[in-house]
């Protein structure tokens, strides 16, 4: 009898004791080789409950809204990253890192002479009458990395808003990417290229422990 009424009790209020994890941040798993729709969340990044690297390197006030992903990728094989930008003028961004950014840990370290992350966008493209405006990135994961997963952090001056991204695991030609002038996704923007070819290997590494 004692056992059931302690039972009872437990049942009644566990509800009470109960920690919410729901609101801890992950990251996303994306498919290689399809465009993957990527939407911004509906709350700001809170500093109080997020991660302190990822707070302290990718916050800012046009672009709080954000999220993380990853994609699953091979050691010495090369890539072609593509972004795709609404032409519509409302900042977007998306940085690719080779740890995760879902970390408390905000020191440097690792070995120099790799490449450790980039940003799409440098400069934000401005409103166009094509659909989007894309970059294009050609890189080859070092074989020196110590973990397999490639980190994209997603950024977004507001809610509701998305972009989409894609990473061929059979890279476009190195000449093309780095010398191709007319963008078919943008044909009346000409001129200038539309992506970029990183000679340093992408490193991918473990945070330290603390």
């Amino acid at each position: 009898m004692k056992q059931l009424c302690l039972l009872v009790l437990v049942v009644m209020i566990s509800p009470f004791l109960s920690i919410d994890h729901s609101s801890a941040m992950t990251a996303v798993s994306l498919e290689l080789d399809r465009e993957n729709i990527l939407e911004a969340p509906a709350e700001k990044l809170d500093r109080g409950g997020a991660p302190k690297l990822l707070y302290s390197q990718y916050r800012a006030d046009y672009s709080p809204y954000i999220k993380v992903y990853r994609f699953r990728v091979e050691p010495g094989s090369k890539y072609t990253f593509y972004m795709f930008h609404p032409a519509d003028g409302v900042y977007l961004n998306a940085y690719l890192r080779g740890d995760n950014p879902l970390s408390d840990y905000t020191y440097s370290y690792g070995p120099g002479g790799f490449l450790r992350g980039f940003v799409s966008w440098g400069q934000q493209p401005g409103k166009e009458s094509c659909e989007y405006q894309v970059r294009r990135y050609n890189f080859t994961i070092a074989p020196e990395s110590q973990q397999p997963w490639l980190y994209l952090v997603a950024t977004y001056a507001k809610p509701g808003t998305q972009f989409k991204v894609l990473l061929k695991s059979r890279a476009d030609d190195d000449e093309d990417v780095s010398g191709n002038t007319a963008s078919p996704y943008c044909p009346k923007r000409k001129g200038h290229t539309w992506g970029q070819v990183w000679k340093q290997k992408f490193l991918l590494t473990k945070i330290p422990e603390k």
